[in-house]
């Protein structure tokens, strides 16, 4: 998959890498990320996304909140993705705590610390999913 187009917009790009993700993932991700680092709002969700999940690059849960922060902050998200965000980092509150390759407790704790302080930032009540103990 060719990275770059003549005169392709970034809405252009994000399609193109969002149409071809299942053929080529990493190459995509590429794509993805070079429009996240433009500041295109729908990129930096996809690419939290992808390092969360993970999709076309190896999983990076300091990046996805990363890039998760970087989508909620911009002013361009429309607010269904930017309700759909919240809703997956709540997914990823839920992830990190039950995941057994996160050997470090204080490693886990902290990403937990960090993902509910974004989640009680950007959600609209102050409020989510109920409190579970950070502590694994």
């Amino acid at each position: 998959m060719n990275l770059q187009t003549a005169n392709e917009t970034l809405d252009e790009k994000y399609k193109r890498a969002i149409t071809a993700f299942n053929d080529d993932p990493e190459a995509s991700f590429l794509i993805l990320l070079e429009c996240a680092n433009a500041g295109h709002a729908e990129s930096q969700l996809s690419v939290a996304i992808c390092y969360a999940k993970p999709f076309g690059t190896k999983r990076d849960y300091d990046a996805a909140l990363d890039w998760y922060k970087a989508a909620l902050e911009n002013p361009e998200l429309p607010e269904s993705s930017r309700h759909h965000a919240i809703s997956l980092l709540e997914d990823l509150d839920v992830e990190i705590f039950h995941d057994q390759e996160i050997k470090d407790e204080q490693t886990k704790r902290q990403l937990l610390g960090n993902t509910r302080s974004l989640l009680h930032h950007f959600s609209s009540t102050g409020q989510h999913r109920p409190e579970r103990p950070i502590s694994p």
